[in-house]
């Protein structure tokens, strides 16, 4: 299989996994008692099925980060390329996304909810926020998919 080129369907199957996900975050996993939304029971509870976005996430990541993988494989610096890739890829969008987070924290401080819950920003900064919501049982809906 040829590695470098790009497969749009994937990007859009991709897409959709993402949506799913973030759609069971922010919308299906704030709802604890569904049959009282009336009509809208109906799609929180389709919704409760985002689950398996993260399963197609995986199953893609796998697949695409194989194929970079096999591309590189006769490089002399195998490794190192490969993740000084995925880093530029992937810190400046977290970073940007922790970044509004504390700006509308900082506008809005009584805003919807609280941002971090007691998840120190520190945490956010040195890629622990886990272990601190593992510790303390914190589970904030905003970055929580962090």
């Amino acid at each position: 299989m040829n590695w470098k080129r790009r497969i749009p369907e994937l990007d859009g199957l991709r897409g959709i996994a993402i949506l799913l996900v973030l759609y069971l975050h922010y919308f299906v996993n704030g709802h604890g008692a569904a049959e009282q939304l009336g009509w809208l029971r109906y799609p929180v509870a389709m919704g409760r099925l985002g689950w398996s976005g993260v399963d197609l996430l995986f199953v893609l990541s796998g697949f695409l980060i194989g194929g970079i993988l096999l591309e590189a494989k006769d490089s002399s610096r195998y490794f190192q390329t490969f993740y000084i890739r995925r880093s530029f890829r992937i810190l400046p969008l977290y970073f940007a996304v922790v970044s509004l987070f504390v700006v509308l924290k900082i506008l809005f401080p009584r805003g919807v909810g609280d941002f971090f819950g007691s998840v120190p920003l520190w945490s956010y900064a040195t890629f622990t926020q886990n272990i601190w919501r593992s510790l303390f049982s914190e589970n904030g809906i905003w970055l929580g998919p962090t």
